[in-house]
């Protein structure tokens, strides 16, 4: 998958970093495990903001998407989703949890109301969940194996478990 990291690039002066926070480089370590003395704090929100743009993008492809929605081009697209977020996210919370400082708790606080927000704005999206709710009705007839059955299931799931769901709200204000 290509990431697009210029954005980032020109707000860090540590490019080694950025690259392998946006996975433009993977990490010479072990398991691509990241190289801890190369990330600066300042690198995280450029980081965050990147991969909470990027991961957009991908949703507003799946939901955009003018085919009947598929496991492939629903499911298989969401779980593709969000690869720099959840990499930054990864790298910021293990040295958050492992070596807090007054900068990381500060970021955490910025980037709190900000991860909430697109989270909001994935989980709550009616046209997203129309189409994971269009496969969870066919499911029986998509023929999908147990693994891929559950992972359909627990998509559905997020989205009718949250208290401002599409789907709640459709039965609150159904006649």
């Amino acid at each position: 998958m290509h990431f697009q990291t210029e954005c980032i690039y020109t707000r860090c002066a540590n490019f080694a970093c950025v690259r392998f926070l946006a996975r433009a480089q993977p990490s010479a370590l072990q398991y691509e495990a990241p190289d801890f003395r190369l990330i600066e704090d300042e690198h995280f929100l450029p980081a965050f903001e990147q991969g909470m743009r990027e991961h957009q993008a991908e949703i507003q492809a799946i939901i955009n998407n003018p085919q009947a929605p598929t496991f492939e081009n629903t499911i298989v697209a969401l779980e593709r989703s969000g690869a720099l977020l959840t990499r930054v996210s990864r790298v910021f919370s293990n040295l958050e949890g492992t070596d807090s400082n007054e900068a990381r708790r500060a970021i955490q606080r910025e980037l709190s109301p900000k991860l909430s927000a697109h989270s909001d704005d994935i989980n709550l999206n009616p046209a997203l969940f129309a189409r994971v709710e269009t496969l969870y009705n066919q499911r029986e007839a998509l023929e999908l194996d147990a693994e891929s059955l559950r992972l359909l299931e627990i998509y559905h799931d997020r989205f009718v478990q949250e208290p401002n769901s599409p789907m709640n709200n459709a039965r609150v204000f159904a006649p």
